[in-house]
């Protein structure tokens, strides 16, 4: 897990994860899943969308290097939430959080 530099946000959340108590890991789990899913659904979008309109638009470099710099940035949070969920695994694989939550094996 490590931060690539763009943004702290996703250090702050892996070190809120690892201090929560188990009401706060779960919805800090709930989040995280759930943007890191919708983010990565995005970026799907996104790609498919700028690849259709390739052929029909004549983007200028400074514009292609900020929609890049964007993707990086955003690339770096989703593998965040991701990590963020990993750390909430790794804690109830350890005994720190229950396994089973709202009847179902997380």
């Amino acid at each position: 897990m490590r931060n690539a530099g763009y943004t702290r946000i996703p250090d702050l959340l892996i070190q809120t994860m690892k201090t929560a108590d188990a009401a706060q890991a779960e919805r800090l789990f709930e989040d995280a899943g759930l943007c890191a899913d919708r983010m990565t659904a995005l970026l799907v979008c996104m790609g498919e969308a700028m690849e259709e309109s390739r052929d029909t638009t004549d983007t200028p470099p400074d514009k292609l290097r900020d929609i890049g710099a964007s993707l990086a940035l955003t690339v770096e949070i989703i593998r965040g939430m991701y990590d963020v969920v990993d750390v909430y695994r790794q804690r109830q694989i350890a005994g720190e959080l229950p396994v089973f939550r709202g009847g179902r094996h997380v």
